[in-house]
């Protein structure tokens, strides 16, 4: 299927450059620059730049492109290519604006804002049902769906395996886009996990049972109840399921 989308894709871009391509007289005659000719061959040149660069993301579907030429913009009377460059912050979204320059024998003799309005799709990981902020995120959570996305789209997740086992970093409803900022490796300790409790003083080591109450990576302080004695201590967190306590 992505052969296809790609030798669709080719095929699109390369009728927008004969398009895009004008005859010299169109580069070098002031009457066909200013002829209704030149918005189109104008706007096709855009849209094919932006096509080009767009379809290089191959998580990327895009499916339509139009630059959005302001009706009271004119050509410079004598010109011979054009540089459009799109500028990074604005490589993708609903609307985006690229930097036209107006060349002249290598020199530029006009520049130009051009807005282009994009829509694009990619197929995202999305949350299946509501997921409680810590759950380890399992694969029965998940769906994959085709959204439209907009110049964040590298944000989203699109595979399965970038946050299957991962803790859920908030509350995420369900149908929400799944994004890399939701998700973190889960703790060594857990809220909730039973842990062993390590007392030790030079060469003697007493251990009891322990009930943790916080989240903690090797080396932090959580607080842990006690079994045996039902107070609440504070414990370094030493391995996984094991914290340690000071004399």
């Amino acid at each position: 299927m992505k052969n296809i989308t790609r030798v669709i894709t080719a095929f699109i871009t390369a009728f927008f450059i004969l398009l895009a391509s004008p005859p010299s007289s169109a580069l070098g005659g002031d009457n066909a620059k200013n002829s209704a000719n030149f918005a189109g061959w104008f706007s096709s040149a855009i849209e094919t730049r932006v096509l080009e660069e767009l379809s290089s993301e191959l998580v990327l579907n895009v499916e339509k492109v139009k630059a959005l030429i302001p009706s009271r913009f004119k050509s410079p009377q004598k010109f011979d290519s054009l540089d459009i460059a799109i500028p990074a912050q604005n490589r993708m979204g609903d609307m985006m604006f690229v930097n036209v320059t107006f060349m002249d024998g290598g020199r530029a003799v006009s520049r130009v804002n051009i807005p282009v309005t994009v829509k694009a799709t990619m197929e995202v990981v999305v949350a299946r049902r509501n997921i409680k902020k810590g759950a380890i995120v399992t694969e029965d959570n998940l769906t994959l769906e085709r959204r439209a996305v907009g110049r964040g789209y590298k944000k989203y997740l699109s595979d399965f395996s970038a946050i299957v086992g991962l803790s859920a970093t908030r509350n995420i409803r369900a149908t929400s886009p799944m994004k890399a900022d939701y998700v973190a490796r889960p703790s060594i300790v857990r809220s909730g996990d039973m842990v062993t409790v390590v007392a030790q003083a030079g060469s003697m080591r007493i251990t009891t049972r322990g009930h943790a109450k916080q989240d903690g990576d090797i080396g932090e302080w959580i607080k842990v109840v006690n079994l045996e004695s039902k107070k609440i201590i504070s414990a370094r967190v030493s391995a996984p399921g094991e914290v340690t306590v000071e004399f």
